[in-house]
């Protein structure tokens, strides 16, 4: 081996150095330069040198062939990740789009079918005339017989009256979604929209049932003419239950007793629209 001087090398090392950089440039224009190059003479290395070199190159081969085999999996098991996820998601959104066109279609409150009083009426109607004589005296409240209660009451059967048809026809769409299997893996997400739903749905009672006794409280039970009225129909003979009840009618009927009305018809459609934003509002998240 010559050097650039046409000179012998000194020893096989730098012939071995010298003929590495003529490999390497000739490697350059290929993109290959950095190849790993070795050098063996068979008269005088020993066969096992040869050997131990193409063997580390063949499994250096092998590495970068199965580095690179690992990155390509890799990146398509994350497409099928994201494309499973994205048909997941696809699923869910699909759910929530049908349970929030019910909403849609349903956030407006349906009218009352009968008033706060009818409770009231009604256990008047089938209370001995002495337990209602005890309530009057009281003011409505006796433990047989509470006006309080009996409001509270009826202001709850006012909002299941209302409502209950909603929240059934609500569950039954959701039901419907939850046991079908296309829709399995937006179940959670049903079942919490339901959750919700009830949630709101007993806040609404409760908060009736609170309006119903505060009304009482505020009007009826301050409203001394109305319960001396009905005491002094105690002795008039037979039929006292039946004048009491009218007298009672009477007091809600009255015109100033309208907004009253108003305030439930007012509560129960806010609360209503709350509930449907509500599951709405987790329905768009």
């Amino acid at each position: 081996m010559k050097d650039d001087a046409g000179q012998r090398v000194e020893d096989a090392a730098a012939g071995y150095e010298l003929k590495g950089e003529q490999v390497a440039t000739a490697l350059e224009p290929l993109g290959l330069a950095d190849l790993p190059v070795g050098f063996f003479i068979a008269r005088e290395d020993a066969p096992d040198t040869l050997q131990a070199s193409v063997a580390a190159q063949l499994q250096r081969v092998r590495d970068d062939f199965a580095q690179r085999l690992e990155h390509a999996t890799g990146n398509i098991h994350e497409v099928i990740r994201n494309r499973e996820r994205e048909q997941t998601q696809a699923i869910i959104r699909e759910a929530a789009a049908k349970l929030k066109n019910w909403l849609t279609q349903n956030a407006t409150r349906p009218p009352l079918k009968q008033q706060i009083q009818a409770s009231l009426i009604n256990e008047l109607a089938k209370a001995h005339a002495s337990t209602i004589h005890a309530a009057v005296r009281r003011g409505g409240d006796w433990p047989n017989l509470n006006y309080a209660h009996q409001l509270g009451h009826g202001a709850r059967v006012l909002a299941a009256g209302s409502l209950g048809r909603k929240l059934k026809d609500f569950q039954a769409i959701a039901g419907n979604l939850r046991t079908n299997p296309d829709y399995a893996t937006a179940v959670p997400l049903i079942a919490q929209a339901e959750s919700v739903m009830l949630a709101a749905f007993d806040g609404v009672h409760n908060k009736m049932r609170l309006l119903g006794q505060t009304l009482f409280e505020n009007e009826m039970k301050r409203d001394a003419i109305f319960w001396r009225d009905c005491e002094n129909e105690w002795g008039k003979g037979k039929g006292y239950r039946e004048r009491v009840a009218e007298r009672s009618k009477q007091w809600f009927d009255d015109e100033r007793k309208d907004e009253l009305n108003d305030a439930i018809q007012s509560l129960l459609s806010t609360e209503w629209t709350e509930s449907v934003s509500r599951v709405s509002a987790l329905l768009e998240s």
